[in-house]
């Protein structure tokens, strides 16, 4: 398993911190403002924005499976 990154340990504090202000009584904060997605009428955590491994690793990694992908 990977550690996580610098900007997933990031958003993971900005959803915690939404989520303490929640538990305080302070609904008047936006979730998507702290990095939550409106994905089909439910919330879910925006993780990273950044790609999971730098573009150039992705021109080396190449696929050897039969099926097609």
């Amino acid at each position: 398993m990977l550690p996580p990154t610098s900007d997933a340990s990031k958003f993971h504090r900005l959803r915690v911190y939404l989520q303490i202000q929640d538990w305080k009584g302070n609904k008047s904060l936006d979730p998507t403002e702290w990095r939550w997605e409106n994905v089909g009428n439910k919330l879910c955590p925006t993780t990273t924005d950044r790609p999971p491994f730098p573009a150039h690793i992705m021109k080396i990694v190449r696929c050897t499976c039969q099926t097609g992908c």
